[in-house]
C-alpha cells in the first residue's frame, strides 16, 4: 500500500463505506478499486468511468457490462485461441505472428471502427477480449482464470489484469472515434508495479 501512497493514493472512504473494499483516487486522476482481499485490484481511467461501468443502474441493478458481454468467464476462456486467430484474420496478419508483432496491424483495425462496434456485439467484444488478454498473458507469465463474473489474467504474485474491462472503458471514453489496444497494454503494464509483479 505504500506504493499507493507514493502514488499519491488517497482512499476513497464512501467507496469503503458502501461495497466493504478499499478504492483510491491516485493523483494523475485515475481510480483503482480493490477486488479480494488476494491483492486483485482494478485501474480505471476515472472514478466516473468506474461509476459510469459498474455503478449504472438499470431496472433498480447494478448493472456490468463485462458480465453481460461475457456471462461465463469459463467458456470464454476456452474460447480464446479461435477468437485470437479470427481477430488476426480480420486484421489480416497470419494466425502464426506474435501477438505483440501483430499490435500494429490489430490497432489499426479497432482504430477503424468506434468503441461502440466493438462494445456492442458479443463477438467482437470477445475477439479483442481474447486478444488483448492473450497478449497480457504473454508478457506477464500470467494465466486465464475466473475472477468473481470475469475472465481475467492473474500476474504471478501480483494482480488480476482485466482486458474487458479495460476495453469497455476506454470504449466508453470513445463511443464515436476509435480507441487503440496499445495504449490499454501499457497502461495495464505500467500499473502491475502496484502489486510488485513485473512484466517480461
Amino acid at each position: 500500500m505504500r506504493l499507493i501512497e507514493e502514488l499519491g493514493g488517497q482512499l476513497d472512504r464512501e467507496h469503503k463505506d458502501d461495497l466493504g473494499r478499499r478504492a483510491y483516487f491516485l493523483s494523475d486522476g485515475r481510480y483503482l478499486t480493490e477486488l479480494d482481499e488476494n491483492r486483485s485490484w482494478r485501474l480505471w481511467p476515472s472514478v466516473q468511468v468506474f461509476r459510469n461501468v459498474v455503478l449504472s443502474v438499470v431496472t433498480g441493478q447494478a448493472h456490468d457490462p463485462v458480465e453481460t458481454l461475457i456471462p461465463d468467464p469459463r467458456v470464454f476462456v476456452d474460447g480464446v485461441k479461435a477468437r485470437v486467430s479470427d481477430l488476426l484474420m480480420k486484421a489480416g496478419v497470419a494466425p502464426s505472428s506474435s501477438l505483440s508483432d501483430a499490435l500494429p496491424k490489430v490497432d489499426a483495425l479497432v482504430l477503424s471502427r468506434s468503441g461502440d462496434y466493438w462494445t456492442n456485439n458479443k463477438d467482437r467484444f470477445w475477439m479483442l477480449c481474447a486478444y488483448l488478454g492473450e497478449l497480457l498473458r504473454e508478457r506477464t507469465g500470467g494465466a486465464w482464470v475466473g475472477e468473481g463474473n470475469h475472465a481475467v489474467v492473474k500476474v504471478p504474485n501480483g494482480p488480476a489484469l482485466d482486458p474487458g474491462t479495460a476495453i469497455v472503458c476506454h470504449a466508453d471514453e470513445a463511443p464515436r472515434g476509435g480507441f487503440a489496444l496499445g495504449p490499454i497494454v501499457r497502461e495495464l503494464l505500467t500499473d502491475i508495479s502496484i502489486d510488485g509483479a513485473t512484466s517480461r
